[in-house]
């Protein structure tokens, strides 16, 4: 049976108090991204995984799977991976 981990990407910056679905693309700390992208190798490594990656096309999640790429990993973006869009609300400030 196939079986596959799932991440969640890192913090993205200025989410703080904010609506943050699938418009609002913000990017993450490109070493909190190359960060997690060493713990996913690892973790491939590991547990003799597949050294592939599946990301949304959001840069929260696609800066991981550039630094994976660039190791060696395998990586398709998968629209469908996008988080859900909050419409009128997204980006904006919860107050």
């Amino acid at each position: 049976m196939p079986a596959f981990t799932i991440w969640r990407h890192p913090k993205p910056r200025g989410a703080e108090g904010r609506c943050i679905g699938g418009r609002t693309d913000l990017a993450v700390d490109p070493r909190k991204a190359k960060r997690l992208a060493h713990r996913i190798r690892a973790n491939a490594r590991r547990h003799a995984l597949p050294r592939e990656v599946v990301t949304s096309p959001l840069a929260r999640a696609a800066d991981v799977g550039r630094w994976l790429k660039r190791w060696g990993f395998r990586w398709r973006v998968d629209a469908a991976l996008a988080e859900m869009d909050f419409g009128a609300w997204d980006g904006r400030g919860w107050s």
